[in-house]
């Protein structure tokens, strides 16, 4: 069964996984997430950033 975060929860986890200065590979590895999922929640994030500065 698979283990569901908040947003908030995710969020939190980029934050870290930016601060520090593992690979995706790296970081997933230690906090037990599939680097595919890392990459996909970056990816997200990104598109939620880029659409919310068009949107101002």
């Amino acid at each position: 069964m698979k283990s569901l975060l908040s947003k908030d929860e995710k969020t939190k986890l980029l934050e870290t996984f930016r601060s520090s200065d593992q690979t995706q590979t790296a970081f997933a590895e230690v906090n037990g997430i599939n680097p595919k999922t890392l990459a996909g929640w970056i990816y997200q994030q990104r598109l939620e950033a880029r659409q919310n500065q068009n949107n101002v």
